[in-house]
């Protein structure tokens, strides 16, 4: 770049030329090859004053944010006007639909719109005879084990004119369905009243769901190639399912109906206020700093459909261009505030659009009998113990009179929330509609999520370019300034660190502060005690840095209080955690009420002034409520360190509120203050809802951001950089079979096995391993993926009946002894999906255990063979072994009650649904030893997000999916939610000394790293269930594809329709998988 030119006249030469392309028309042209040849020729000689080069102007318009800049595209436009208040109004486009990308191939579209191809057509129909049940659109075939049933699908021709039958495809990947057609040649012309017969031999050796699907090709009436010719298909599909007693008392209990987004929330224009829960009382801290409402810009929240579509920011209208850019460019010290703020915008918009799932219709409210001042009114709120929707104490709801809700403009009431209890919650109204409410009176229910989370990012987004924290944020060196001398001797308060060199490194380097203004960063994998380090950290600081002090964050209350618990041991009065007024103080750890804001005597939270805060060493809060220290404004110097644990579960922004506002960085000299993080980026991440911020770096937290982008803390030929990162390589938690396959996939075979040897190898041997000494157990489950009601969660009847089949095995009393074999508190259930937890514990009879055979497809027809249509074959090596060492009898099933654990503290449901409700639902409801355990209610069952950070002695994990649609499509969107290494590692690595895995191995085989997981079981001798599949013959599969690529693409009657399936559109993908919790802490 030449030095005559300053960035401003770079960037006023590239106005003036983006305003030169406007006039002559040339606005849309973005080749960049075509804009320089425009610059030299035409450009230059206007400009007058003399111009720089092409290429400087590039450069000058780039770091201006007023271009998106390719080696090959140019486009010119503001990349920060999305973080303005004010939008212009442009008018309004048409939406387009680019529906093309879907289509995959035809059997997509069979699969989504398979209703098409049920339907008769020319006449044309298919007739069934033999055993079977016709259930939404499905020919349901049900199978005892070992017993054959065979069906004969009749091609009939009831028209009045010849057509021909040119292809028919059996598509099925497993053995249980054996096809045959008599050695009929094809093609093969049918005339008026003449068939065509397939029969499909059923048999099944053990439990589980196998669908398949018929597809006839057909040539209308009319010779080959004449007018009045035309391809049509018919299809069935088809499924054998043989259900252990348990799985079938675990189907759905009503048919799933997908819920129905009503739009915005019904709020007229007059609306009416309930009394406000005091939060006053007792509230010092000072709010000197303002708290801006930070709503998304209208605008964007018009232009949020048209985002969502594909189109290329080259080709996108200049509006939807310009957002897309700002999304796509690299998050640097420039665009950090304005790009970042996008994407809270945008997450929150998914969030307004999620939260309506949760809205109520004609429901009912009962006067609350206790409360009178104010008066309360109580509403039942399924699933408000699990934050689905979050209401927490001073959150507000909006609710209309049902029998008002076709008025004209009728009154809206804003209930604020006084108190939560299990799944009510009670409400303060106006006194106009208290003055006329009697029992029972129902109403329009619309839920609301707290905005004060999202609030406090936006303003600590603003105050990172008000300080200087770039040197913190995007560091480049260190400036070497020590804390202390060299060589300062370190006296552990847990003498157990002395022994681990990496804890120590971490340790020194933090107290000694040389790395600062950058981060220190504790790279902690499963089991390495990177809270333990940190804890320690913090004490040697208090204790060597006499002027120290302490901010001590993580993203949940459990991690908050967790450091709080392990601090108070050694520093009773330096210590004050800062719980936030909405918190239960009920759900509050005993051990840590004594130094928390909470005043016993008079019943409430208190909020001491700054000056009585500044006093302790250490403050305790969540990232969140740390956004009251700095609406306190605390001085900026007061904090030396700030510490965040659990680093890598939070978004950036989220980080952001700890520290901008409460640390800056001084621009020579001493750098101030240091900050430490501590996390694993190989663990889940943030959770979110908008596939906007999901592809565009929300997800990444500060953590994995500088791990990932950041030179100083890459590993290098010899490691990482002591100076700046540690990583911890001694697990104390697992048995080494355990640990071996997320060491090598995620932690480059670095993490070495120290837990104690007895606790991690007391199951190795057990007699329900199928190898002893190998203590995994995959157990294959060819089972179906349920819904029911109206919740978009999965649940997986024979996977939940297995999981409990072993919790019984593991749980249930000792005939000898009369006591359980394992005490249920060391044991833990996860799975993906809400509704699979409540399906799986308790039972009584039994189904046999398979027996092993496994019936292979017979041989087919000539036409058939050609097209090596039967993928799966049992692996030769397999057959011999279908008998395992131990496959665990399946019991029948009798009632009882449902408690559960979330976040500490446990919850209460009365209704059975999901496959962690179902899970639930069987120990506590279905089986008579289990439910009369005394300590069963210690028994966690969970999603993978609620086992982050926790252990237990044994995990049984239960995947759900089990999908077996013959479409790559359907693959990836059924493996959506478990295709995430992220969630896979937190998973597996939950458990000390037995791991047991239930799922579909044909399905999770599809996923590299479920894959190497299932190899390594079957490999191990820890395979056992259905037959494992083998590796499919490539060869087979390409000679399908081909013959499946000549179908004609033309479908009769169909349009055109999206193939992605419906209960995708306009969702967050997210909430569809896995109904996440909303945010039920601040």
């Amino acid at each position: 770049m030449p030095s005559k030119f300053s960035c401003r006249q770079l960037r006023e030469a590239g106005q003036c030329f983006e305003s030169f392309l406007v006039v002559r028309g040339l606005d849309m042209e973005t080749d960049r090859e075509r804009l320089r040849t425009i610059y030299n020729r035409d450009f230059k000689i206007s400009f007058g004053t003399p111009a720089p080069g092409f290429s400087s102007m590039l450069y000058g318009m780039k770091i201006a944010n007023l271009a998106y800049v390719t080696k090959t595209r140019v486009r010119f436009f503001r990349l920060d006007r999305w973080a303005d208040v004010r939008f212009p109004e442009k008018r309004r486009m048409k939406l387009g639909s680019d529906i093309s990308k879907h289509h995959k191939s035809l059997l997509a579209k069979i699969f989504y719109d398979r209703a098409e191809y049920l339907h008769g057509k020319h006449g044309v129909d298919v007739e069934v005879q033999g055993p079977h049940e016709a259930r939404d659109g499905q020919l349901l075939i049900r199978l005892d084990l070992n017993r054959k049933e065979v069906l004969t699908l009749r091609l009939r021709n009831g028209g009045t004119q010849s057509v021909t039958l040119t292809h028919l495809f059996p598509l099925c990947r497993t053995p249980q369905f054996a096809f045959y057609n008599e050695d009929q040649e094809l093609p093969c012309p049918l005339g008026p009243g003449e068939c065509y017969e397939l029969h499909v031999h059923c048999k099944t050796s053990f439990v589980g769901y196998f669908p398949a699907t018929v597809l006839w090709e057909l040539l209308g009436p009319g010779e080959s190639g004449s007018e009045g010719a035309g391809t049509f298909y018919i299809a069935r599909f088809l499924a054998a399912v043989a259900h252990s007693p348990l799985a079938a008392q675990l189907k759905p209990m009503t048919p799933f109906k997908r819920t129905r987004i009503t739009g915005n929330p019904v709020v007229t224009n007059r609306i009416e206020e309930g009394e406000r829960p005091d939060r006053a009382k007792g509230y010092d801290l000072e709010l000197s700093m303002a708290l801006g409402t930070y709503y998304p810009p209208p605008r964007l929240r018009q232009l949020l459909p048209m985002l969502l579509q594909g189109t290329s920011i080259f080709t996108a209208p200049k509006e939807i261009a310009e957002i897309k850019a700002q999304l796509e460019t690299t998050l640097k010290w420039r665009n950090y505030e304005v790009k970042l703020r996008l994407l809270l915008h945008l997450e929150e918009l998914q969030m307004e659009h999620d939260i309506r799932h949760y809205d109520l219709e004609s429901v009912p409210m009962t006067w609350d009998p206790v409360d009178q001042n104010p008066r309360l009114l109580t509403l039942e709120v399924p699933g408000v113990t699990e934050s689905r929707p979050s209401v927490l104490r001073g959150d507000h709801l909006f609710a209309l009179l049902s029998s008002e809700t076709h008025q004209e403009d009728p009154v809206t009431y804003k209930g604020f929330v006084h108190k939560v209890e299990l799944d009510r919650v009670k409400l303060s109204f106006s006194m106009s509609l208290l003055s006329r409410f009697v029992d029972g009176l129902t109403f329009k229910v619309n839920f609301t999520f707290n905005r004060q989370p999202l609030r406090v990012q936006h303003r600590a987004l603003e105050l990172t370019g008000r300080w200087l924290l770039w040197p913190m944020l995007f560091p480049v060196a260190p400036r070497d300034i020590p804390l202390l001398p060299s060589d300062v001797k370190l006296k552990l308060y847990d003498r157990s660190l002395e022994s681990n060199p990496e804890q120590l490194q971490a340790m020194r380097h933090i107290v000694m502060g040389t790395t600062r203004p950058a981060p220190y960063i504790i790279f902690g994998p499963p089991g390495t005690g990177k809270t333990v380090t940190l804890v320690e950290a913090i004490k040697q600081v208090v204790k060597h840095l006499p002027k120290a002090h302490i901010l001590a964050c993580a993203p949940s209350n459990s991690g908050a209080d967790l450091l709080c618990q392990r601090l108070r041991v050694h520093l009773p009065s330096s210590i004050y955690r800062l719980l936030a007024p909405s918190r239960d103080i009920r759900m509050v750890p005993e051990d840590i009420k004594p130094c928390c804001n909470w005043d016993a005597k008079k019943g409430e939270y208190v909020f001491p002034a700054k000056k009585k805060l500044q006093e302790y060493r250490v403050l305790i809060t969540t990232l969140i409520t740390a956004g009251r220290l700095v609406s306190a404004q605390f001085p900026i110097d007061h904090f030396t360190h700030i510490f965040i644990d659990e680093a890598g579960h939070c978004m950036e922004p989220e980080s952001l509120v700890a520290i901008a506002g409460l640390m800056e960085v001084k621009e020579t000299g001493d750098p101030g203050g240091q900050l430490v993080l501590a996390g694993d980026p190989r663990q889940l991440g943030p959770v979110l809802r908008s596939p906007l911020t999901q592809k565009h770096g929300l997800g990444y937290s500060l953590l994995e951001r500088l791990l990932t982008y950041n030179s100083l803390y890459k590993k290098g030929p010899e490691g990482y950089d002591p100076q700046f990162i540690t990583k911890l390589l001694r697990n104390y938690r697992s048995h080494p079979t355990i640990l071996d396959i997320p060491n090598q996939l995620y932690y480059e075979g670095e993490l070495q096995a120290c837990a104690d040897v007895v606790d991690r190898e007391r199951f190795c041997r057990w007699a329900g391993l199928p190898r002893q000494g190998f203590p995994i157990i995959f157990h294959g489950v060819m089972g179906k993926d349920e819904r029911e009601g109206n919740s978009p969660s999965f649940f997986n009847p024979e996977e939940a009946a297995t999981v409990t089949s072993y919790l019984k095995l593991l749980l249930a009393p000792s005939s000898k002894k009369g006591k359980a074999r394992l005490s249920p508190r060391s044991v833990g259930v996860i799975s993906p999906y809400r509704k699979q937890v409540r399906s799986s514990v308790t039972s009584k009879g039994g189904a046999p255990p398979p027996d092993g055979t496994s019936l292979i497809s017979r041989p087919l027809g000539r036409g058939f063979r050609s097209l090596g249509l039967c993928w799966l074959r049992i692996s030769e090596e397999h057959r011999g072994q279908l008998s395992p060492p131990f496959v665990p009898q399946l019991p029948g099933l009798l009632p009882g009650s449902l408690v559960h654990e979330v976040n500490g503290r446990r919850e209460r449901h009365l209704s059975p649904s999901f496959q962690v409700e179902k899970i639930r639902y069987c120990i506590t409801k279905l089986d008579r030893e289990l439910r009369g355990l005394d300590d069963i209610k210690d028994l966690k069952v969970g999603s993978v997000e609620e086992f982050q950070g926790q252990e237990r002695s044994v995990i049984l994990i239960s995947t759900v999916r089990s999908s077996q649609s013959f479409v790559q499509l359907d693959l990836d969107f059924n493996l959506g939610f478990l295709k995430n290494p992220k969630r896979f590692n937190v998973a597996v690595t939950r458990a000390k000394a037995l791991l047991i895995v239930v799922g579909n191995p044909l399905l999770l085989g599809h996923d590299p790293d479920w894959k190497v997981f299932l190899e390594f079981c079957k490999e191990n001798g820890g395979y056992t269930g259905c037959p494992f599949p083998a590796k499919l013959d490539l060869q087979q599969g390409q000679n399908l594809l081909q013959g499946l690529s000549k179908l004609s693409p033309s479908t009769s009657g169909s349009h055109g329709h999206d193939c992605l399936p419906q209960e995708q559109e306009g969702e967050g993908g997210l909430s569809l998988q896995v109904e996440p919790e909303w945010r039920n802490e601040l």
